[in-house]
C-alpha cells in the first residue's frame, strides 16, 4: 500500500459505522449546515469583488476559512450524497440526479442524520435535498415547499420554517439543522426563461422582492476562469450574483433568529456550496471552478476567524460533525475531522492528494471523468477522452462559450479552452501555481512527465482502494446503458 494512503480512513465491511453510542459522555452541542446550491467561491470572504455577502463573510470572520475545499463532484445528486454519507459518489452509489431513477443511494451506507439521530439528535432539512430513495433517510423534519422555495426563492419563509422547527423542540434538547438553499442555482427567472434561442436557463436574479438592489451588468466583472467578456457574459452574471445577494440575505435572517434564542454563539455551523456555478467549466466538470468551493466552520464560543489552505473535502463534514457530537475523532470514515484544523495549535499531518470524480448528470450524459490535485499540481483523467464527446447540449453552455464560438477568437488560446470541453485529450495536466484557471494542458510536456505519472499512480490507487466499480468494464458498460436510459 502506498504510503499516503494510510491517511485515508478505512470504511469496514458493510459500512457500518462504529459504536457511537458508546462514546465518551458530552453535552450534545447544535450544529447548523447551511448549503447553497451552485455556488463556488462567488463570496466576499474569498475576493470576489462582485460578492455582497456580509452574512457569510461574517461566518469566515468568527471561524475557519478553508481556501482548498473541494466537493467530490460537480453534479448536485452525488456531491449531496457525499456531504450525508462522507463516501465518494461511487460508494455511496448516486453517481448521477437522482431523479431519473437511475440513480439512487446505497441501503447500507452510513447517513449522517440517522446517525445523529441515535445520539439523540432531532433532525430537519429545510429546503433542497436532491437524493433517492428520501425513506433511507431519518429526519424528523422535511421541509421542501417547491413554490415557496424553488419557485419563489422565498428565503425568508425558509428561516421562519427553520426556527419553528427549533421551537418545537423540548428546551435543551440537541438539533441537527440543515437549510439548503436552491439560490444562486438557474431556473424560475421572472425575466423570461433564457438567454436566448437554444441558450442556457436564467439565473433568478429578483425573487419575492429580493435582492432590493441588484448589481447592474455594467458593473459586474465576469469569472477570471472564464477569460472572455460581453455584455452577454455581464448580464448573465449579474443576474447569477443578484441570487447569490439573495442567498446571503437568507443566511443573515436565519443567523438573526438563532441569535435572538441565543442559539448562534454555541453551534457549530458549517457553510457550503454543493459545487461551482452552471456556467461553461463549472457544473459538469472537474476543474477548480467546478469542485472547488466555499467551506466555512464556525465552532462554539466567540472566536477570531482564521484561513487555512490544507486540501479539505465535503467528504470531512459526516467526520466533523460526528466529532463534534460525540468529542471523538476516531471513527471510520473516508473523510477526516477538521476540528484539528480549527485550533491555534499546529495542525495535524494532513492529505497529500484531493480526488473527485464525474461519472454523469442528467440524461444522456455519462462522461466519466476523475481529477486528482496535490499542493501545485492537478491531472484530470477523462476516460473517454478522444474516444467520444462530451455529451453536452446548446443548453448546457453559457454565454461565455457563446462568446468565443465567434469569428473574433478563432484559432485563438481561449478558443481551443472552451474546444477542449466538448472533446477533451484523455489526460490534462496542470500547474496551479502559475496557471490556475487551467488553461495550459501539459500533459504532453517531457518536463512534467514524471508529475503526470505520479498523479495519475495516485489516482489509479484511490480508485482500487475506494472499490470504483468503474474499474470493472461490466459495471463500466452498465452504468453507460443507465446514463442513456431517458435520453
Amino acid at each position: 500500500m502506498k504510503w499516503w494512503l494510510v491517511l485515508l480512513l478505512v470504511i469496514p465491511i458493510g459500512w457500518k459505522v462504529a459504536q457511537l453510542n458508546d462514546a465518551p459522555a458530552v453535552q450534545r452541542p447544535n450544529i447548523i449546515l447551511v448549503i447553497a446550491d451552485d455556488l463556488g467561491q462567488q463570496l466576499g470572504t474569498y475576493g470576489d469583488p462582485n460578492a455582497r455577502t456580509p452574512n457569510i463573510d461574517k461566518i469566515a470572520a468568527e471561524g475557519t476559512q478553508f481556501n482548498a475545499g473541494y466537493v467530490t463532484a460537480a453534479s448536485c445528486s452525488p456531491s449531496r450524497g457525499s456531504i450525508f454519507t462522507g463516501l465518494y459518489p461511487h460508494q455511496h452509489g448516486m453517481m448521477g440526479l437522482s431523479q431519473f431513477g437511475t440513480q439512487r443511494m446505497l441501503d447500507n451506507v452510513p447517513k449522517l442524520p440517522n446517525e445523529l439521530k441515535k445520539l439523540g439528535y432531532r433532525t430537519a432539512i429545510i429546503g433542497k435535498r436532491h437524493y433517492e430513495p428520501e425513506s433511507l433517510f431519518d429526519w424528523d423534519v422535511e421541509e421542501e415547499d417547491y413554490e415557496e422555495m424553488f419557485s419563489d426563492r422565498n428565503v425568508l419563509a425558509m428561516s421562519k420554517r427553520a426556527v419553528d422547527f427549533i421551537d418545537d423542540g423540548d428546551e435543551g434538547e440537541p438539533f441537527f439543522l440543515v437549510v439548503s438553499y436552491v439560490d444562486p442555482h438557474r431556473g424560475g427567472s421572472d425575466d423570461g426563461v433564457n438567454y436566448g434561442r437554444n441558450r442556457n436557463t436564467k439565473f433568478p436574479k429578483l425573487k419575492s422582492g429580493l435582492p432590493e438592489n441588484a448589481t447592474p451588468p455594467s458593473q459586474i466583472e465576469p469569472f477570471p476562469f472564464l477569460g472572455l467578456d460581453s455584455p452577454a457574459i455581464r448580464e448573465e452574471l449579474a443576474d447569477f450574483y443578484g441570487a447569490v445577494d439573495r442567498l446571503d440575505i437568507g443566511v443573515g435572517a436565519l443567523r438573526a433568529e438563532l441569535e435572538k434564542r441565543g442559539l448562534w454563539e454555541d453551534a457549530y455551523v458549517i457553510f457550503v456550496g454543493d459545487h461551482g456555478p452552471d456556467v461553461t467549466r463549472g457544473k459538469m466538470a472537474v476543474y477548480e471552478s467546478a469542485t472547488r468551493i466555499p467551506f466555512l466552520l464556525k465552532t462554539p464560543g466567540k472566536n477570531q476567524g482564521f484561513v487555512r489552505e490544507e486540501l479539505v473535502s465535503t467528504i470531512d463534514i459526516f467526520p466533523t460533525l460526528m466529532d463534534a457530537a460525540t468529542g471523538n475523532a476516531r471513527q471510520p470514515y473516508q473523510g477526516r475531522s477538521l476540528l484539528p484544523l480549527a485550533k491555534s495549535a499546529p495542525p495535524p499531518t494532513w492529505r497529500r492528494y484531493m480526488f473527485s470524480e464525474y461519472i454523469t448528470h442528467g440524461p444522456g450524459q455519462f462522461y466519466p471523468r476523475y481529477a486528482v490535485r496535490d499542493e501545485r499540481y492537478k491531472l484530470i483523467y477523462n476516460v473517454l477522452g478522444r474516444k467520444a464527446a462530451n455529451p453536452l447540449g446548446p443548453r448546457n453552455y453559457c454565454n461565455a462559450w457563446w462568446e468565443a464560438q465567434t469569428d473574433k477568437y478563432k484559432d485563438t488560446a481561449i478558443r481551443r479552452v472552451y474546444f477542449r470541453v466538448e472533446h477533451p485529450p484523455r489526460v490534462e495536466l496542470y500547474d496551479l501555481e502559475n496557471d490556475p484557471h487551467e488553461w495550459n494542458n501539459l500533459a504532453g510536456a517531457a518536463d512534467f512527465a514524471a508529475t503526470k505519472d505520479r498523479l495519475m499512480s495516485a489516482l489509479q490507487d484511490w480508485r482500487q482502494y475506494t472499490n470504483d466499480p468503474l474499474l470493472d468494464p461490466a459495471e463500466f458498460q452498465r452504468e453507460a446503458v443507465k446514463g442513456l436510459a431517458h435520453d
